[in-house]
């Protein structure tokens, strides 16, 4: 499996987990119980640009923002602005986040701050009339505990990919090897 091959389907699963999870447990705007708002999609995005250059950052969350809004969300703008906001803003952090730890704090920073991003955005649009607090715990205590598991998830399988690409680049680069070999000592032969 290729590497670009692999990354187009790991954020088409992202984003049809997105769609199916906030499907099967949509949002209480009534807040009378608990929600949970899913970013797999946005925590995929911010670990695959989290150590690419500012103008890739930006090109590659662009992008993904309209495909997110065109396949999976709405295409509105907001999705636009904070996706390619956090994916700059990532960026910043990228000297301070040499562990896992500190990428875990981060991401974990980043979905709160596209929270309460998106809560602000609602609440001067006018679509909601809940104080913050009341937000806080109806809607953001459960999704950080949420979001907390989706970090370390696809942080696991982010890993799981890129010692896979190593294993398989270094053993393509082995059996390169062989074949030059082979193929050198075929020319010497033919020589004598």
């Amino acid at each position: 499996m290729r590497k670009k091959t692999a990354i187009l389907i790991g954020f088409s699963v992202l984003g049809l987990l997105d769609s199916v999870l906030s499907y099967g447990l949509p949002l209480n705007f009534q807040y009378t119980g608990f929600s949970i708002l899913w970013h797999w999609y946005l925590i995929g995005l911010l670990v695959f640009v989290r150590d690419k250059p500012i103008l890739l950052r930006f090109l590659i969350s662009s992008l993904a923002a309209i495909a997110y809004g065109m396949l999976f969300g709405s295409g509105s703008l907001f999705i636009w602005v904070s996706f390619v906001g956090l994916a700059v803003l990532i960026g910043f952090f990228q000297n301070w986040m040499n562990n896992h730890t500190r990428q875990f704090l981060v991401y974990l920073l980043m979905v709160t701050v596209f929270d309460l991003f998106s809560y602000l955005w609602m609440r001067s649009a006018g679509a909601i009339g809940v104080s913050f607090f009341f937000w806080l715990y109806r809607m953001e205590a459960v999704t950080i505990f949420v979001s907390a598991i989706c970090i370390v998830t696809v942080m696991f399988a982010d890993n799981v990919m890129v010692r896979f690409f190593l294993i398989q680049r270094h053993l393509e680069r082995k059996h390169e090897k062989k074949l030059l070999a082979k193929m050198q000592a075929q020319k010497a032969t033919e020589y004598l």
